[in-house]
């Protein structure tokens, strides 16, 4: 398998099955240049609070989605702490920048595979949660994804060395992290590219999937109308025969 369980908390029952890939921004290749993975975990002793966001695009009449699928790595690949917990929100956008909140969605699975690429020596890993499932009208969206764990944890970004898609990756110092911690990082959701320090100054996307099913065409509504419509008549035929 190119992708073995690693471990597995589930986190109330559920099912981990998902529906089709509606949206995806691969890992980077291992190797090529650019930022390998952005630290972003919630963890104790101090606290860290460290949250990244990036942005999507609904198309269509709007999705179903149940899962989000993101690509990590630990500091240390022989690092075997479990993930006790995965947060996640949705955004709305507000020109391209993190707005209010949309939806924190109900998670009812979450598993970590390994993945197949290494990054700095540390491999790939896969992170899963599926929720249930929630309707997104068209436009654009943030998705805020981050691992609670004792050891610091790395989101992979996606193409480095390519443009970004839609707006860069944002990031943000969350309200539990000790004062004295991290004093560089925002209180509020920054543009990476946009601060003069060291922390994320330059433009990254991050490495995400969504996965659910589109909601249907109002042309594909009408046909399937018009299917069952005739499979009524059919039926009445065949009985009055």
């Amino acid at each position: 398998m190119a992708r073995l369980l690693w471990s597995v908390s589930l986190l109330a029952t559920g099912s981990l099955a998902q529906g089709i890939e509606l949206y995806v921004q691969p890992p980077h290749t291992p190797g090529d240049p650019g930022g390998d993975g952005l630290s972003a975990f919630t963890g104790l002793s101090p606290v860290v609070d460290r949250e990244l966001a990036d942005d999507f695009t609904v198309t269509g009449p709007g999705w179903w989605i149940d899962t989000l699928q993101g690509h990590w790595t630990p500091d240390n690949t022989f690092d075997l702490t479990p993930i006790t917990k995965v947060h996640v929100t949705f955004y709305h956008s507000d020109l391209g920048s993190v707005g209010t909140e949309f939806v924190q969605p109900n998670v009812v699975g979450t598993s970590v595979l390994m993945g197949s690429g290494m990054y700095l020596g540390r491999q790939e890993r896969i992170v899963t949660v599926q929720f249930d499932p929630i309707l997104f009208s068209p436009g654009q969206y943030f998705v805020h994804m981050q691992t609670e764990v004792q050891h610091n944890w790395f989101w992979l970004s996606s193409t480095p060395t390519s443009p970004v898609q839609g707006s860069p990756a944002h990031f943000r110092k969350g309200a539990d992290a000790d004062a004295g911690v991290d004093p560089n990082w925002p209180t509020q959701w920054t543009r990476m590219g946009s601060t003069d320090d060291d922390v994320f100054n330059d433009d990254y996307d991050l490495a995400f999937s969504l996965h659910g099913n589109p909601v249907p065409e109002p042309a594909t509504i009408g046909l399937f109308g018009l299917g069952l419509g005739w499979l009524a008549y059919r039926k009445r035929k065949r009985s009055k025969a």
